[in-house]
């Protein structure tokens, strides 16, 4: 698992059953406050190969913006 992955899983693992918004999990992935994650769909794949059950729970156009997020659900 690479360090973003392991990122993620920890986030995920820490907020069980919590929506999280993408700019969020992008940050964390990243480590930096300001941070982005190229392929954070992939890296959430990644997750789900290894067991963890985490759904997109939000995808929805604000105006212009695309607004996700997603849950670990356990």
């Amino acid at each position: 698992m690479n360090g973003q992955t392991f990122r993620l899983a920890q986030m995920f693992r820490d907020q069980p059953n919590v929506e999280i918004p993408a700019p969020e999990l992008h940050r964390a992935a990243s480590g930096k406050q300001q941070g982005y994650c190229g392929s954070l769909s992939r890296r959430i794949s990644d997750l789900r190969m290894t067991g963890m059950n985490i759904e997109k729970t939000r995808d929805e156009y604000v105006g212009t913006e695309r607004h996700t997020a997603y849950t670990y659900v356990v």
